[in-house]
Order: structure tokens, then C-alpha cells, then sequence
């Protein structure tokens, strides 16, 4: 299904079953955080001029071309450069469009090439296209309650093994990213039982570019593991939780690479063409650019 919306900003949100809205309490505006010890990041880019008062930014994206865009889960995806934010996708609008609760969030968003975006939220995952302001149902980390009851052994989830349990379940993921060499997107979802709300396991899921259901799924030793942020780069995974980046590939498992000292949190990551990693410090509200990774 597609929708082509006439209003800029909106986007059509076809929802997975089990998707689940929550409320935004305010936030206050963020105080400066302290210099970095030498070496830690190139460049900094504080994000409080040009984002919305109060804005909580959660993801980040670079699109082929190097034009950054960074996700405010408040209000939408802002494309961001030295002179300041233009929204390109309103929540509001999304909301007013679809007749939807205005405490819809998204959590995380991914470039992926030719003006298109993977974006996620709760159990789901949608492609909007900035050409011709398209958007549709793209992938769902979340099993459907009509999927098969005898998925592939390497495609099987939590979530799933807990479905055919009997056990209602919700995934919430805070990292998406695209591999432009193979055509994957890759997400790093967390389960939550809804019986007990006890964390029952953290994956990552790997799609094909036509997205649907994973093909892949893949655990992590911590069942509590949230990455806020990630990016892939040939073989390689980088994973950003809070002030750290692990590596893991297709024979590692996730390994810390980098404990950073100044104070961070990593709520999204991206690729720079010149080969640089772009964090995204939420809680900061600024962007680091960093080499070596």
C-alpha cells in the first residue's frame, strides 16, 4: 500500500500489529557539556539553534550526497547544514493526516540512498521516499499474528518463540541502518514480555532490501542491550550504546572497540562520505564527528 500525501511532512504509517504510542513528557533545554579530551572528536555541531526548543533527537542520517538529517522524536526528521533545520517530515502532520494519536513516536531513521528513508518505530518499520513524498509499510521486526507457526530455525526471534508460547510481547528498537554494498537493513531490536514486563532478549535482525520479515536474526549475549545508534560498514556492525561503540560481525560477537571519557549518549549513528563516523549525543543535543571506526 502507498499514499502520496499533498501536505509536506507527512508520512503514512502502516503499522505491524502490536504497535504501541507513548507520551513525550517535556524537556528541559540542555546544559553544555563539558570539552572532550583531546582527540575524542573532530568536530562538534551543537543542534540547540537549530532544532525545535525541547526537541529530543534520537536519530541521525547522512544520505549518499552528505546531507545530514537528524530525527526529533517530538516532531519529525529536520535535514540539518550550517545555517540551520528544515523539517522535511512533521509528526503532526502525520497524525492530523491519519488520525492518529499525537504521542505517535519514532525512534530511529536510516538513509537509504536516492532520497529515500527507512524509519522505525515500535515493532515496525516504514520507507518514505522525499521525491515524491511516498511512503508504505517497509519491514515489521515484529511477527504478525497470522505468521507461520514454523518459521525457518534461522529466522526464528524471541518475540516469536514467545508468541507461539502464548506470550504477548512488544519490540522496541532504537537503531536501524543500511548496508549500500548489499542491499540490507539491519535493526537491533529489545523484547519486552507484556505479562511481567521483564525484558526477555536483544537481537539483531538483518532484512533484504525488499523488506518484509527478517531473513536473519541473530542474538546478543546481554539480553538487556539496546543500541541506540548504528551503522554498517562491509562485514562490520558498529553498535553505539550510551557512551560506547562495539563491533560485531558475522563470526564475533559484540565487542568493545571505544569507551568514550567526555560524558555522551548515543542516540543515533551514521556514515559520513568521507568515511567518518557521525554520533548523534541525545542528551548533548549536538552532533560529533569521529575518525577511525
Amino acid at each position: 500500500m502507498m499514499a502520496r500525501l499533498p501536505v509536506i511532512g507527512a508520512l503514512l504509517l502502516l503499522a505491524c500489529d502490536g504497535a504501541v504510542n507513548r507520551s513525550i513528557d517535556p524537556v528541559a533545554p540542555a546544559p553544555l557539556p563539558p570539552p572532550a579530551p583531546p582527540g575524542e572528536w573532530k568536530a562538534e555541531i551543537r543542534l540547540d539553534g537549530l532544532l525545535p526548543a525541547g526537541a529530543l533527537p534520537v536519530g541521525v542520517a547522512v544520505d549518499p550526497s552528505g546531507r545530514r538529517y537528524v530525527l526529533d522524536r517530538r516532531s519529525g526528521l529536520y535535514e540539518v547544514d550550517g545555517s540551520g533545520a528544515r523539517l522535511v517530515v512533521s509528526i503532526t502532520d502525520v497524525a492530523a493526516t491519519l488520525g492518529l494519536a499525537l504521542d505517535l513516536e519514532l525512534t530511529d531513521v536510516a538513509a537509504l540512498g536516492e532520497g529515500r528513508f527507512a524509519l522505525t518505530a515500535e515493532n515496525d518499520g516504514y520507507l518514505f521516499d522525499l521525491r515524491d513524498r511516498s511512503v508504505r509499510s517497509y519491514f515489521c521486526y515484529f511477527p504478525p499474528t497470522n505468521a507461520d507457526p514454523t518459521p525457518p530455525p534461522e529466522a526464528s526471534s524471541v518475540s516469536q518463540t514467545l508468541q507461539r508460547e502464548g506470550v504477548p510481547t512488544t519490540q522496541r528498537t532504537e537503531s536501524v541502518a543500511f548496508s549500500a554494498e548489499t542491499g540490507f537493513l539491519f535493526a537491533q531490536p529489545r523484547t519486552i514480555r507484556l505479562d511481567t514486563g521483564a525484558i526477555a532478549g536483544a537481537e539483531l535482525f538483518i532484512f533484504l532490501s525488499s523488506g518484509g520479515q527478517p531473513f536473519q536474526v541473530r542474538s546478543l549475549p546481554d539480553p538487556t542491550f539496546i543500541a541506540g545508534g548504528m551503522v554498517v560498514s562491509g562485514q562490520e556492525v558498529l553498535l553505539g550504546s550510551h557512551d560506547k561503540i562495539y563491533a560485531m560481525t558475522a563470526r564475533t560477537p559484540a565487542t568493545l572497540v571505544h569507551d568514550f571519557q567526555a560524558p555522551l549518549e548515543i542516540t543515533g549513528m551514521a556514515r559520513e562520505p568521507d568515511g567518518d563516523l557521525l554520533l548523534l549525543d541525545g542528551a548533548g543535543r549536538r552532533l560529533l564527528k569521529v575518525s577511525g571506526y
